[in-house]
């Protein structure tokens, strides 16, 4: 499977003198299985130590300083020789030795020749004992796989292709179809190439239930693993309350949504913001959700606009979030359920973040009976986008917004197909289909030249 973050190493590792590479993210993103590819595609040799497999490996990291001395030691105990000028040494699971973090800084400034690249999980960095090396080390995140990163795992990137360059009714059905499966399977790698390798074409065969039913275990498998660390690094009675928070987060997409995250009834005795502060923190550093303030004025920078208590959660994976919710996949094939607005919104929101645009600088909009679902800095302008479900485009909130603050452009995204001509031509607001959110802002034809 294909991540666009490859390209992000190859730049790395192109320059004459650099940094160690952190990849950061969730736990279950792929970032092992990243830079093993990027070992295959780009080095000769490659050598992995996992700090959590391996426990021996730490005491190297203890006792020495110099990055030198270090990939020596390393070496006599694999039996390999490594070249520290040529191959490509990975530090997996880095947050499990807290020294292992700190050398980073050492192979920075000691052996800026080096290819030193570094896996961990959020949460487990954001609560290690050493302080992280700041301004030592190159930063990348790896999120769940993009839709467009799905569409080529799954052999379809031609018909997505011919799609973009000629849209027809009949290609729309196709990737409408992958789409809808998108928001069954999501983008975590395990799920995803489980699929592609045992999914039927028969939209009403047996083998396709049971394909989706083992996605379920899969997503049920993920989770547990989450619930493991909550209990790990808080404590089994605060993870009774993460874990409620993170349910919640689903659960929250049977109401409507541009209704802020209610804290009443999410856990016993605990009913106010404050109360659920730290929760949520928690949940974020771990990679797990995303929070977006409700702002209800427009005035930049939009941060200064933020009330702290007036928010939305998302669930960092549209899969996931769906199989916490107890969403069947016979509902969302069908596509007829209460709540897909919400599970469009949550889509629209991870393919943004997949575009690396922050989560902090997104906000939703409400304002009297007006309702943008994501308005953000863009190039310098505010950019709103709206977002439609479904076929039927009536809606005052988007009208109204461009009344009130007329921007220079506008977004909608709906199950509509996309009409070439009219994202070409200078209009304020273009519609595009709900699957094509990275292709509208990346190819920068959301602003005007």
């Amino acid at each position: 499977m294909k991540r666009k973050i490859i390209v992000n190493l190859d730049t790395w590792a192109n320059k004459k003198i650099r940094k160690p590479l952190v990849l950061l993210g969730a736990r279950q993103v792929g970032k092992s299985y990243v830079l093993k590819e990027f070992a295959e595609r780009c080095f000769g040799n490659s050598h992995v130590f996992n700090f959590e497999k391996d426990k021996k490996i730490h005491i190297f990291f203890e006792i020495e300083k110099d990055p030198k001395k270090i990939i020596k030691l390393l070496s006599d105990y694999t039996g390999k020789i490594i070249n520290l000028k040529k191959d490509l040494i990975i530090f997996d699971e880095i947050q499990a030795c807290p020294e292992a973090l700190t050398a980073l800084k050492y192979f920075a400034e000691d052996a800026a020749e080096s290819f030193i690249c570094a896996a961990g999980s959020l949460l487990g960095l954001q609560l290690s004992q050493s302080s992280f090396p700041v301004g030592k080390v190159d930063l990348e995140y790896l999120h769940p796989m993009d839709f467009e990163e799905y569409v080529d795992a799954l052999g379809l990137a031609p018909i997505f292709q011919s799609y973009m360059k000629a849209p027809n009714d009949t290609n729309h059905s196709l990737i409408w179809k992958v789409y809808i499966d998108y928001l069954i399977v999501g983008g975590m790698p395990e799920a995803v190439r489980y699929y592609s390798e045992n999914k039927s074409s028969d939209v009403g065969d047996k083998l396709q239930s049971e394909v989706f039913e083992q996605i379920s275990n899969i997503h049920e498998q993920i989770l547990t693993g989450y619930r493991a660390d909550m209990a790990k690094h808080s404590g089994d009675e605060n993870s009774m309350v993460l874990d409620r928070v993170f349910i919640n987060c689903a659960e929250k997409i049977g109401q409507d949504q541009s209704e802020k995250f209610i804290f009443k009834n999410v856990f016993p005795g605990k009913r106010s913001y404050e109360d659920f502060f730290g929760p949520i923190q928690w949940l974020q550093k771990a990679g797990l959700i995303y929070q977006i303030h409700i702002l209800d004025s427009i005035k930049v920078p939009l941060s200064v606009q933020k009330k702290e208590s007036q928010f939305k959660l998302f669930v960092f994976d549209v899969g996931l979030m769906n199989h916490l919710a107890g969403t069947s996949f016979s509902q969302i094939l069908g596509y007829d359920f209460s709540h897909k607005g919400f599970i469009s919104e949550a889509f629209i929101l991870q393919e943004m973040i997949a575009l690396k645009i922050k989560s902090n600088l997104i906000y939703s909009y409400k304002h009297s009976m007006t309702e943008i679902e994501f308005i953000f800095d863009y190039e310098g302008d505010i950019l709103p986008i709206e977002v439609k479900a479904g076929l039927n485009l009536k809606s005052k909130s988007l009208s109204t917004y461009l009344l009130r603050h007329n921007p220079k452009k506008a977004l909608r995204f709906s199950q509509r197909t996309l009409n070439l001509q009219s994202t070409k031509e200078m209009k304020v607001r273009q519609d595009w289909p709900l699957f094509l959110i990275q292709e509208s802002l990346r190819k920068k034809k959301a602003i005007p030249k």
